[in-house]
């Protein structure tokens, strides 16, 4: 992201940076998570707290396979962070089904 708010994505496989506008919504939902996430951990570096992470319906446009490398990346954040997960999909419930160890409730 430059100074002047420009989003551009690098492409590991071929080397290339590109506009984000050329990109899906999927993939532009993927850009405004990481850089969210980005945010609150400065945050949370620059006051010396841990911050609860909440978010509603955040994968909606993803993909299978995004969806599953956000969840898995929230599941090691959860480690030290609250997580806080509204979705009205069950893509995500049935996904985090898997990790015994995660308390969850469906309302």
């Amino acid at each position: 992201i430059s100074k002047e708010f420009e989003v551009k994505v690098s492409d590991k496989a071929t080397k290339e940076i590109r506009s984000a506008e050329y990109f899906s919504n999927g993939t532009w939902d993927q850009i405004y998570f990481s850089v969210r996430m980005g945010i609150a951990e400065a945050i949370a570096e620059k006051i010396n707290k841990k911050l609860p992470v909440i978010l509603d319906d955040a994968f909606v446009q993803y993909d299978e396979e995004r969806l599953f490398s956000a969840l898995e990346y929230l599941y090691e954040y959860s480690g030290t962070n609250q997580i806080i997960l509204f979705s009205c999909q069950k893509r995500e419930m049935e996904y985090l089904k898997k990790y015994s160890d995660i308390h969850f409730a469906i309302i």
